[in-house]
């Protein structure tokens, strides 16, 4: 049977729809990630439900980012169109002014003075004080990238997704001497290999935080690269 011309479409939009769902199943396996999952038993408890029990960041991963867990749902799926760090960079700056109702969030700015007489600033949602009861509530402090600050979009989507989860966290954005116009009043500014601000910056709120309120750490970029070497300096300390 001869095929008209209609038919012979169809034919070619039916090849290249199966070879596109193709491509999309192997470009999703390719993103497959091993994860390393030590167990509840070795996750840190970080408050109580509401029926008492304790409550481990390993329960929170795994209600609330199961691909963090669950060996079966460990994928890394990159943004297409943002396929190199130069795009992601340009479409990040695009979108730093950019508000909605996950981001639309207002700081409460510290500033603190370093030993050298540097300044760094912590912006903290919802606020620097907890309110009465809120005192165990567990503190993050967010390290920003090189240039970056606590007014990039997904770093204040973050800290509100972070203050309203299960956990209800007090975040502290950590702004970088003389960024987000932090003053810059030493001669010495920040770099990917110091230290000494993120040191004394969580002395600080240790000192001053309810012992029983656990601190955690996520950096972005530079910021991870600082975050994981202040690590690895302190140790089990």
């Amino acid at each position: 049977m001869e095929l008209n011309d209609s038919n012979k479409r169809a034919l070619a939009l039916g090849a290249v729809a199966a070879a596109g769902l193709y491509a999309r199943s192997k470009y999703i396996d390719g993103c497959k990630v091993n994860i390393v999952n030590p167990g509840k038993d070795e996750s840190a408890v970080v408050g109580k439900t509401e029926n008492g029990t304790q409550l481990a960041v390993h329960d929170v991963l795994y209600k609330d980012c199961p691909s963090l867990t669950d060996q079966s749902e460990a994928y890394m799926v990159p943004t297409p169109y943002l396929f190199t760090g130069l795009l992601q960079m340009f479409f990040a700056a695009a979108n730093v002014k950019r508000r909605d109702s996950g981001s639309d969030i207002e700081y409460e700015r510290e500033l603190l003075t370093m030993q050298d007489g540097g300044t760094i600033s912590l912006d903290w949602y919802p606020g620097k004080n907890p309110l009465a009861g809120d005192e165990k509530r567990p503190v993050v402090i967010m390290l920003c990238g090189a240039g970056g600050s606590s007014q990039e979009y997904f770093i204040r989507t973050l800290a509100k997704s972070l203050a309203h989860s299960t956990l209800k966290f007090r975040v502290a954005v950590f702004n970088h001497r003389g960024t987000s116009m932090t003053p810059l009043t030493s001669p010495r500014p920040y770099d990917m290999g110091f230290t000494g601000d993120i040191r004394e910056a969580v002395n600080t709120l240790r000192k001053r935080t309810d012992s029983d309120a656990k601190l955690f750490g996520i950096g972005f970029s530079m910021g991870a690269n600082i975050m994981t070497k202040y690590v690895g300096e302190e140790g089990d300390s």
